[in-house]
Parts: C-alpha cells; sequence; structure tokens
C-alpha cells in the first residue's frame, strides 16, 4: 500500500477508484504507482479531478448525455487533452460502484461469469457488473474519446499550415 502525504489527484496513471469502506479509507485507488486510500467519496474525488481542468462532473457528464445520449451509466470524460476517460459498473449512486480508466486494461477474463480486469502493471481487481456491461461500458467510453478527444498520433503529429506567400 502506498501511503501519501498529500491528498489524492486524479490522473493519467489512475487505473480504477472503488468505494472501500474501512478503517484504511472510504475510496480505493488503484494507480499505475501503487495503491491508495483517500476519506472522500469516490464522486468528490472524480469532481475535483474535473474541477482541476476547467470544468465539474456534472458539466461533464451533462456533455455526454447532451452529444452522446448516454442517460445511464455516463462515461466520465475528466480531461480530453490528456485523455483522462473513465467509466462506472453501476449507477453512480450506489454506493458499490466501481470507477475503471480503460486506458490501463490488459486483458479482461472472467471466473463463473464475474469480469475480472487485468491491469497493465500486473494488478487484477475483480468487479461488480456483468461481462455484456463491462463491453458495453468500455465501448461507450471509447465512442466518448472518439468524439472528444483528437487521435494522439493527430496530436503529435500535426503541423499547422504554412502561409502561403512568394518566395
Amino acid at each position: 500500500m502506498a501511503v501519501s502525504v498529500q491528498p489524492y489527484v486524479v490522473s493519467e496513471t489512475t487505473m480504477a477508484i472503488i468505494p472501500e469502506y474501512s478503517e484504511k479509507g472510504v475510496v480505493k485507488i488503484f494507480d499505475v504507482q501503487g495503491i491508495y486510500y483517500e476519506n472522500v467519496k469516490p464522486i468528490q474525488l472524480l469532481n475535483q479531478a474535473c474541477m482541476a481542468r476547467g470544468s465539474s462532473y456534472d458539466g461533464r457528464i451533462q456533455a455526454v448525455r447532451n452529444r452522446l445520449n448516454y442517460f445511464r451509466k455516463t462515461p466520465l470524460m475528466i480531461c480530453p487533452n490528456e485523455c483522462i476517460f473513465t467509466f462506472p459498473t453501476k449507477s453512480h449512486i450506489e454506493h458499490d460502484c466501481y470507477w475503471i480508466f480503460p486506458r490501463h486494461i490488459q486483458q479482461i477474463c472472467h471466473f463463473e461469469g464475474i469480469p475480472i480486469i487485468q491491469f497493465q502493471n500486473g494488478e487484477q481487481l475483480m468487479l461488480n457488473c456483468s461481462i455484456f456491461t463491462l463491453h458495453r461500458q468500455i465501448e461507450r467510453t471509447a465512442n466518448c474519446m472518439f468524439h472528444f478527444s483528437k487521435p494522439p498520433s493527430l496530436q503529435i503529429f500535426y503541423l499547422p499550415p504554412k502561409p502561403l506567400g512568394r518566395t
């Protein structure tokens, strides 16, 4: 378990946020660098991440709902420029809703119908949704990424056009 002096900030290295009501904290955060615990609710952590990037949780959700008509289990675009997107495994109002950041998923398998995600760093997480829901949420989040973000290859290699002029 990683111990942090400063409050955790959702970033490109965040892999999952799950509620964990224990003496360690209210939320358990799977990060590329380790596992962290915070004494805030998952929605508060996600709202802080959105606010740090110029919007709010509600504003980001409304944008996705308005553009893509995803009204239930709406994926959240925390920051399209940094390509930070996440999706809920259940309704966000459920106390046991997990938030998964799909960019870190390496493999999906299942045990007796329960999906298990293996992240790129080797961590595994058993989910509380069906395989169907998991695949649908990954697809919806990919649609959000495509709709709201520029493809990384275009961002990196795009050269602005030079003005035409006499040489």
